[in-house]
């Protein structure tokens, strides 16, 4: 894909405007070329450290792996190894294989008062075109959000927000808009357009059937 969808745009946004925010030159860990070419369109790469999980390297799609690399971006072979404090750390995103352990290692890495960012693909997100092609996919074995929530507990991270972005109605209503305009009711299915801009992010339990989530936690 040349670039990624709304749902895919607007976290990886998230992530870097709070990121900005926080003052702290982010660490940034990608579980594929996917996040990593998007994270480095995001920050100048004198800003950032851009951190490869060992299986990464293996999912090179033409090019993917050769726009990731630059003087802050290389493999990371051992993610259990983060040898200075971290202030402010992205995780795109949390896979089966080695989300426990990181979740882990990352908490220990941070300063206290520290921000975590994360980027969870949740089951609709099979449904996202990102999802169709293979190779180009965001993860390989995608934790999920109850699996990330809970090693984030585990490890000892305060959960400060978690948001989803689309609802599972919006493809609802996507599928019913695009089926009035085939018979002229443009009217209507311009109704089935507003609402789904209008749930666009959702908040609370309901945030967890999204395709895209978005977390943020701390060490407290």
């Amino acid at each position: 894909m040349s670039s990624p969808g709304l749902e895919y745009r607007y976290a990886l946004d998230w992530c870097a405007v709070m990121a900005s925010r926080s003052g702290e030159a982010p660490t940034i860990f990608v579980s594929s070329p996917f996040y990593g070419v998007e994270f480095l369109q995001r920050f100048p790469e004198e800003k950032i450290t851009l951190l490869t999980l060992p299986h990464t390297a293996e999912r090179t799609p033409d090019g993917s792996m050769a726009a990731m690399q630059g003087e802050n971006s290389f493999p990371f072979q051992n993610p259990f190894e983060i040898n200075k404090p971290q202030g402010c750390v992205i995780w795109a995103e949390p896979e089966v294989q080695n989300g426990h352990g990181m979740a882990k290692q990352i908490y220990q890495s941070l300063t206290v008062g520290g921000s975590l960012y994360l980027i969870v693909s949740g089951w609709l997100s099979q449904y996202l075109p990102e999802w169709k092609l293979k190779g180009t996919q965001p993860a390989d074995t995608p934790a999920r959000i109850f699996r990330t929530l809970a090693w984030l507990r585990q490890a000892g991270f305060s959960i400060q927000a978690v948001f989803g972005i689309r609802s599972p109605l919006s493809f609802f209503l996507g599928s019913l808009a695009r089926g009035l305009a085939r018979i002229g009711r443009n009217d209507l299915a311009d109704g089935c357009y507003l609402k789904i801009r209008k749930s666009l992010i959702v908040r609370r339990r309901a945030s967890y059937l999204s395709p895209v989530i978005v977390v943020a936690a701390t060490k407290s």
